[in-house]
């Protein structure tokens, strides 16, 4: 061993004996042996002070009162004195006045004969700086009694100050371990957990590390559609396992979904000392997932996995130092690496830059949290949304020593959250009641239109139950049994209803209720869709209303059909009949004695004539039409009303009703009563040919030509048979059933087409469509 490389109990011991020698050889009164003596001793200080020299300790001896009799030569370079400068002063001189106390009663203890340890202490150089020393020391006895002490001191400055770096590091990395919001641990590959923090245990639902280090991974822990070894193979096969989806088991055996980040430890022969990683509790997202699935898809989203970094910033060095996952994230080598704090800057979307370093300066200006999300522009151009949290930490003068925190990928919540406000969004725009019960039937969630159904703000209604809100409390108990049903059988109800709305006018609302539930089946409550159909209601009263009408007005063409038949069948026999009587009478009363029989013929003629009345009556009905009442009509106005009467038909019948041109038509002079009915009549007779297997259309379309107007009725339903084109005017002649219709309607329809003074023609191609051409006079004065 070097004499440099001793340690200072081993330099201690070498100089006590060497300094033991020398005066044993003082002693010595061999004069005979005196010159052997005195070269052993030379040799003796010879090898003492090439010892001392070649020493980095500084080797020292004193008096009994403290003043320094010897210093070796590493004085010049621990405390910049050269020895002959320090040799004859009190070593008090060298110690800062601190310290004084404490040295001196160790001086004092060596003069009492005793051996002490090693003790650390703070002196002072030449210039005034400070350095930390290490002193070991005892006592030079000479004949029996203590004459001073000798030592051997050492600079630890430099030891002291990797001290407190290592212990500054130690601290950032418990800082973050402690209070890390994800959980971090290590775990052998035998199963044995080494390593949690407080995140994790917390996370596992244990009461400390020590009750969480009793389980054994290789026995429990994973669900079997994760099992244990599964990560064990990823882990030794790739040495990573980055963001990976796995659900574990809790202490009292529920399921907890986390992300995991983790890597396997290896020795230099590449076996597998542990794995260490971190765990991220997902379950909340996992669940809420689930839920929005579960509520009929309220909100499709998937929240995937959310990556976590460590960053540490030290402002006075301007430099940034990012963890293997930190940079990972960054698309980078995952490495942990150091560079100056803009590298991470020009990462941030151009447009988020300065918001993120305003934040930066806020936290360091307030000494608070700084907490921001932002995207970041990976090198191959993909945008990624950053949550990025960290906090200064101060010394004990308020200057900055560093500020720390970490990062976590938040894209997918970011996608979620945008898919949510769109969700949001369409329910608040919704046309329909929509709402939110729990099983109190108190209202969690309502939106816009539920709100204005009550007249109330959303203060007044979330909360509260129907029967706390509505005035009518006999509507109010209603909808709470109707709640009751739901929660009781769990299954949906329809309901119509009506209630007084908030305009105090009654309302009609067709209803859907749907129970929910949480993932183990039990009923959290229900959701709510309501759609007011007053006006349905209105436009159904409406419609049966023309229904009557025109079945009226078929039954009154029938019955004068009928007459004009029956008149036009049975006068030409009556006819023939009177004839006959009358020319028999002729001959007859030329012949006496026959009296009796011309009586009877009389009476017979008598009974003819009145049956020609009974006739004659029957055609005056079939010709007979009703009152008109003649004004100015807006045809726009007529295909209007009936268009909207008939909308909810043709929605379910899948035909699309479209008006054009009609704005641009004058007023015609005409019974408005009458055009209802021909539009009413050819606008269902479209509704009623198309299948409803697939989308069709009705456009009703308008022109005027020369004094006339032309109206199209172009469909695209499937069109008429060739060989009924000719029938399709006719009375009683229709294509569906003789139960469903009369067969009147397009007879009713150019009845009234010809009372106007127009015409009425129709064009039809089979499995195409129909074009009714309608042509009506916009002057009365035209009509013929």
């Amino acid at each position: 061993m070097r004499d440099n490389a001793k340690s200072k109990a081993e330099l201690l011991q070498e100089v006590e004996t060497l300094c033991k020698r020398v005066t044993e050889l003082e002693q010595c009164k061999d004069i005979a042996g005196h010159k052997k003596d005195e070269e052993e001793i030379r040799a003796s200080e010879e090898r003492f002070r090439e010892l001392a020299a070649r020493s980095f300790d500084l080797i020292f001896m004193t008096d009994a009162q403290g003043y320094l009799t010897y210093i070796s030569a590493a004085s010049e370079k621990i405390f910049h004195y050269k020895p002959e400068e320090m040799v004859g002063t009190h070593f008090k001189n060298y110690l800062i006045k601190s310290e004084i106390p404490r040295v001196s009663q160790r001086f004092a203890e060596n003069m009492q004969g005793k051996n002490l340890g090693n003790f650390r202490m703070e002196a002072m150089r030449k210039d005034g700086s400070h350095i930390f020393i290490e002193l070991n020391s005892s006592p030079i006895v000479k004949n029996g009694e203590t004459i001073g002490i000798q030592g051997i001191i050492r600079d630890i400055t430099e030891r002291k100050r990797a001290e407190g770096v290592l212990r500054e590091s130690e601290k950032r990395f418990r800082e973050i371990f402690e209070n890390i919001a994800v959980g971090v641990y290590r775990t052998t590959p035998d199963g044995q957990i080494l390593i949690a923090n407080p995140a994790l245990v917390h996370m596992l639902e244990y009461s400390s590390f020590e009750e969480l280090s009793e389980r054994n991974l290789e026995e429990k822990g994973f669900e079997p559609q994760y099992e244990r070894s599964t990560f064990k193979e990823e882990i030794e096969r790739e040495g990573w396992i980055v963001s990976s989806e796995s659900t574990w088991i809790t202490r009292d055996g529920k399921k907890l979904h986390v992300i995991e980040n983790a890597r396997a430890v290896r020795d230099e022969d590449g076996k597998t000392l542990y794995y260490e990683g971190t765990a991220e509790n997902i379950t909340e997202r996992k669940n809420t997932e689930q839920s929005l699935q579960e509520s009929e898809e309220r909100l499709r989203v998937a929240l995937s996995a959310a990556q976590m970094g460590t960053w540490r910033w030290d402002p006075a060095t301007n430099q940034d130092t990012r963890d293997a996952s930190f940079n990972g994230i960054l698309r980078l080598e995952a490495v942990e690496s150091t560079q100056p704090v803009e590298d991470f800057l020009q990462r941030v979307h151009p447009e988020d830059r300065d918001m993120v370093d305003a934040e930066i300066q806020r936290s360091l200006r307030e000494h608070c949290t700084y907490v921001a999300e932002f995207r970041i522009v990976r090198p191959d151009g993909t945008v990624r949304w950053l949550r990025d949290q960290g906090k200064p930490l101060y010394d004990e003068d308020d200057h900055i020593l560093y500020m720390t925190g970490a990062v976590v990928d938040i894209t997918e919540r970011k996608k979620a959250e945008e898919k949510l406000k769109q969700y949001r969004f369409m329910v608040e725009s919704a046309h329909d009641v929509i709402f939110f019960k729990d099983v109190e039937s108190r209202y969690i969630i309502a939106n816009n239109k539920t709100l204005e159904a009550f007249g109330l703000s959303r203060e007044q209604v979330i909360g509260r139950n129907d029967y706390e809100i509505m005035p009518d409390k006999a509507e109010a108990t209603k909808n709470i049994e109707d709640d009751k049903l739901v929660f009781e059988t769990g299954k949906p109800t329809e309901i119509t209803k009506h209630m007084t709305g908030s305009d105090g006018k009654e309302h009609w609302f067709q209803a859907i209720k749907v129970p929910q539930f949480d993932d183990k089946g039990n009923i959290i409550g229900l959701i709510g869709i309501a759609r007011d159909i007053t006006e349905s209601k209105r436009r159904e009263t409406e419609l049966n209303l023309y229904r009557e009408k025109m079945s009226h007005a078929e039954r009154l063409a029938s019955l004068g059909t009928l007459s004009a038949t029956l008149a036009h069948r049975l006068t030409q026999p009556l006819t023939a009949i009177r004839l006959s009587i009358e020319n028999t009478l002729a001959d007859l009363e030329t012949t006496s004695g026959l009296d009796t029989i011309i009586e009877d013929l009389k009476d017979g003629l008598s009974a003819v004539s009145d049956v020609v009345s009974t006739i004659d009556i029957f055609r005056d009905f079939a010709r007979k039409s009703s009152v008109e009442i003649v004004s100015e009509v807006s045809l726009k106005a007529v295909a209007e009303r009936i268009v909207r009467l008939l909308s909810e038909s043709a929605r379910q019948a899948r035909v699309s009703l479209q008006l054009k041109g009609m704005d641009k038509l004058p007023p015609i002079l005409s019974n408005e009563k009458d055009l209802e009915q021909l539009f009413f009549a050819l606008v269902e007779n479209a509704i009623q040919a198309a299948d409803g297997k697939k989308s069709r259309r009705l456009i009703v379309s308008g022109d005027v030509k020369d004094e006339h107007i032309e109206l199209q009725f172009a469909d695209n339903c499937g069109g008429i048979a060739a060989e009924n084109l000719d029938k399709i005017f006719e009375p009683f002649f229709t294509t569906r059933p003789a139960r469903e219709r009369t067969g009147l309607g397009l007879c009713i329809v150019e009845h009234i087409v010809s009372g106007a003074g127009g015409k009425i023609r129709l064009e039809s191609k089979a499995g195409k469509g129909s074009t009714f051409f309608v042509t009506l006079p916009i002057s009365r004065d035209r009509m013929s």
